[in-house]
């Protein structure tokens, strides 16, 4: 509840679910294009070079 108010839930599931697909993949993410990048704790993020 602290990001995301309980009525938008259930889109905000969704929205992670594409980003996920689309961003945030397994092998390669896309941190530098991600727009979650700031509240992300992964100790792999990469930074601008």
């Amino acid at each position: 509840q602290r990001l995301l108010p309980k009525a938008q839930w259930t889109v905000g599931a969704q929205r992670l679910l594409l980003h996920g697909r689309y961003v945030c993949l397994a092998r390669t993410p896309n941190c530098l294009h991600c727009v979650l990048s700031s509240d992300c704790e992964w100790e792999g993020k990469r930074k601008p070079t």
